[in-house]
């Protein structure tokens, strides 16, 4: 597929182009495969520190923002996979080279102190 002289920035992954699960390594390949210029994706802290994909504040249930990494993991995403940390997302991006991807913090429903050590935590990644 070819975008002509448009720049696309795939939105969650490209989720809708495909049947992958948003901020999935699915849908951010899914943006590289189709040459997308960039693949957006959203961070939240989970309650033990570690910085997951995920757009919305919430996953099956749970708060993101309340619960462990481990209890994340307990509930995979619709196509199997488990919801990956920032690192994992940075790293399969890493991969390749033409499709950029776009970092975007969710301001934190706990509080603002958690809100700006997440940017700190980029930092030790």
């Amino acid at each position: 597929m070819e975008f002509h002289k448009n720049k696309v920035i795939a939105h969650r992954g490209a989720w809708k182009a495909s049947p992958h699960p948003q901020n999935s390594l699915a849908s951010l390949q899914a943006a590289i495969d189709l040459g997308c210029e960039g693949s957006e994706f959203d961070v939240w802290m989970t309650a033990d520190g570690v910085l997951v994909a995920n757009h919305d504040a919430d996953h099956d249930g749970m708060v993101v923002e309340e619960v462990t990494y481990a209890q994340l993991l307990e509930k995979p995403l619709p196509n199997g996979e488990k919801m990956p940390t920032v690192e994992e997302y940075i790293k399969h991006g890493m991969k390749q080279s033409k499709t950029k991807l776009i970092f975007e913090i969710k301001p934190s429903g706990v509080s603002k102190e958690k809100e700006l050590s997440l940017p700190k935590s980029l930092l030790l990644l």
